[in-house]
């Protein structure tokens, strides 16, 4: 198993919505693929339609 994906390497995470991911304890793209978007968007500031992307 390799280096996990940093959220950086997202296309359409920019700087600050990785930063809003990191501060809800997403870190990496595995991390961001199994949290449901409603906990994303429970535990941030970030939209329903940006959690989606």
């Amino acid at each position: 198993m390799g280096e996990p994906i940093s959220l950086k390497d997202v296309p359409g995470v920019g700087p600050a919505t990785a930063s809003k991911l990191r501060q809800i304890g997403i870190t990496t793209i595995e991390a961001l693929a199994v949290t449901p978007v409603r906990e994303i968007t429970d535990k941030s500031d970030i939209g329903f339609e940006k959690a989606l992307e």
